[in-house]
């Protein structure tokens, strides 16, 4: 038997406890199972989940629909991603927030104070929640600049919806460059990036109103400034488009000069690779800066900075009929020049192209025969020849050659909304007709007054050319004051007048301009719309003579 013993203290208080104490064996408890206390070292706590020292190194496994098998490889690398993300979310899930935000409840006393009389006690924590761990839209990094929310979206519109705006003829052939070119291109190229995002912001926002657009354009124009200071990457593919593009934007908000500069530029840079020759390996970068070059040549009317052979196409004479009834009839009267006979020639068989089945033959063949045609154009001016200088035919054939570059813009199509391209090229086409319809006593006038008309060409060739000038100028931005869409329209609802061409009806209308170049998708829309103003005009008018003095005293 186990013996005890009461041990009692000589003058103890009687709020002690007595001490009884037990002689027997010690017996140990149950073995702590595991290693020993010590045995493993073990490091500083962090806070939130811990980090891996050696990140994965991703790449990208092709699962698009042209693939058809996955080799064993890529479905392990597919599954030990998969299981590591999943990982990944299943720690961020365990730490909590509120533990997050007892982390900084010292640093966030302050905010407490001053929001005493806020009764909602998440209010005032709110900004300290770490924002960091929110992911962004680029989860491998591999952007060469820092894609926010916005700049995904204008990229994913650009490269979805916007794309049709600007490659008109690479969309019916179901071909689209920005997915296939620009944006691989664009995402080894920060510059070209920003100039894409631009391109979209432009065309969403407008051209004169694109906030967005113009920060990354300027971030473009610096990041192309820094190379070209210190000697890097000058004639790489993906400069030469970025200035380009750049160029283009500078014309489509109307910054003329600033155009002029880059285009200068660029031109600089061309030759410094070989010219403009050694580009043909590269179609689509050559395509961006002709593109380039015509935007702003174009609507200036004047010789474009790159020089582009153009050869005329084989097997068709220099005295080849037209297939178009109304450009007969016009050369048999005036006799075209060698040059617009051979553009014509050139845009007829753009306009069988366009209208066979649509192949991306095809629409590589469509857009070299109107850059040709374009490049063509804008190099000939008669009125500057010696040849033409100061004689009545000058006259007419420029009046032509304006018309012909009217009709390869209605064609192309593909420049941004609420811009100012078209303002020259109106301008310039106002001036001509003027000079080629009025009297010389009236030639500030307006072309409202019958009596002033002269009309040397027949009236259906002056409405189909008026015609294409109003498509053009139909979205472009014009200054205050400036009524060039103004004259345009009332001049073309003169002609359209009894006294002229006495047009009946819209069908009437599209019977006569169909007889020149004509393409039913694309111009039939805007004879529609522009037949709806000649009748809102002509209601007008009529209302007035009603509410004229006179004619009131006549009813009475």
């Amino acid at each position: 038997m186990m013996g005890s013993e009461v041990v009692f203290r000589l003058g103890t208080h009687l709020n002690e406890d007595v001490g009884l104490y037990r002689y027997g064996v010690k017996v140990p408890g149950p073995w702590e199972r595991g290693r020993p206390k010590g045995a493993t070292k073990k490091g500083t706590k962090q806070d939130g989940p811990s980090r891996r020292q050696n990140p994965p190194e991703f790449r990208f496994v092709n699962v698009s629909k042209q693939a058809r098998d996955i080799d064993g490889t890529s479905r392990a690398l597919i599954r030990r991603h998969v299981k590591l993300k999943r990982n990944l979310q299943e720690v961020h899930r365990d730490v909590s927030l509120p533990h997050q935000l007892d982390l900084r409840s010292q640093e966030a006393t302050h905010i407490d104070e001053e929001a005493e009389n806020i009764e909602d006690v998440s209010l005032r924590v709110l900004p300290q929640i770490n924002l960091a761990q929110i992911q962004g839209v680029d989860p491998f990094n591999r952007s060469p600049i820092k894609l926010e929310p916005y700049m995904h979206d204008l990229l994913l519109y650009y490269s979805t919806t916007a794309w049709r705006q600007f490659y008109s003829i690479e969309r019916l052939a179901g071909w689209n460059p920005v997915v296939e070119v620009w944006l691989p291109l664009a995402f080894k190229d920060p510059a070209l990036i920003h100039t894409l995002i631009a391109c979209s912001d432009s065309y969403v926002s407008g051209a004169m109103t694109a906030t967005y657009g113009l920060r990354h354009l300027y971030a473009a124009i610096s990041i192309v400034n820094d190379r070209l200071a210190t000697q890097r990457d000058l004639h790489a593919s993906g400069t030469l488009t970025t200035i380009a593009t750049i160029a283009l934007l500078e014309k489509v908000a109307g910054r003329d000069e600033n155009w002029r500069i880059h285009m200068r530029g660029l031109r600089k840079l061309v030759d410094l690779r070989g010219g403009i020759e050694c580009l043909c390996v590269e179609p689509l970068v050559l395509h961006k800066i002709y593109r380039a070059d015509l935007y702003g040549s174009l609507d200036a009317i004047q010789p474009p900075f790159f020089n582009k052979p153009c050869p005329s196409l084989p097997g068709l004479g220099l005295e080849a009929r037209f297939a178009s009834e109304g450009l007969n009839a016009i050369h048999d009267a005036i006799h075209l020049d060698e040059t617009l006979r051979s553009c014509v020639h050139q845009l007829e068989e753009a306009m069988r192209l366009w209208t066979e089945t649509a192949t991306p033959k095809h629409a590589a063949r469509t857009r070299y025969l109107l850059t040709n045609v374009q490049y063509t154009l804008t190099a000939a001016n008669f009125r500057q020849t010696s040849g033409y200088e100061g004689i009545w035919e000058a006259q007419l054939l420029e009046f032509c050659r304006i018309a012909l570059i009217l009709y390869s813009l209605s064609i192309l199509d593909e420049h941004a909304t609420s811009s100012t391209f078209g303002q020259q090229i109106g301008r310039t086409f106002r001036h001509v007709l003027t000079d080629l319809a009025c009297s010389p006593a009236d030639d500030n006038a307006t072309l409202s007054a019958s009596t002033t008309w002269r009309l040397p060409l027949p009236t259906d060739f002056h409405l189909w050319a008026i015609f294409l000038v109003a498509r053009v100028a139909r979205n472009t931005f014009y200054d205050t004051g400036d009524d060039t869409k103004e004259w345009l329209l009332a001049s073309f609802t003169e002609l359209a007048s009894p006294e002229h061409g006495h047009i009946q009806d819209w069908l009437d209308l599209q019977g006569r301009l169909r007889r020149f170049l004509w393409v039913s998708s694309i111009h039939d829309p805007t004879s529609q719309w522009l037949w709806s103003e000649v009748e809102r005009r002509r209601r007008d008018a009529l209302v007035a003579r009603l509410a004229a003095p006179g004619m009131r005293g006549v009813d009475s």
